[in-house]
């Protein structure tokens, strides 16, 4: 799991009770091509912290997820509660 495994599940924590995912960056983030954001590693799986489903005018699902994506320098980025849709993510 990279550096997100030495950090634990305490930079995941929240008020609310949250379900345990794996966030896939290749689905949100596109798996060619440079990164949106130069240094941050948006490849593979990121651990994350499923806040609550939302529904889509279209009938699709969204989650509103917390994830941690790791920085070259192994530190991490924590982005809070973003919307991720529901096949880019699996239970943990």
């Amino acid at each position: 799991m990279g550096a997100n495994g030495r950090y634990g599940d305490h930079m995941l924590k929240s008020r609310t009770q949250a379900t345990s995912v794996l966030v896939n960056l290749d689905a949100l983030f596109g798996s060619a091509g440079t990164p949106a954001v130069p240094g941050l590693e948006l490849h593979g799986w990121a651990r994350g912290a499923l806040h609550e489903w939302l529904r889509c005018s279209d009938g699709q699902w969204v989650g509103v997820v917390t994830y941690l994506i790791s920085w070259n320098d192994d530190t991490i980025f924590r982005a809070e509660r973003q919307l991720v849709p529901a096949g880019a993510m699996r239970q943990e």
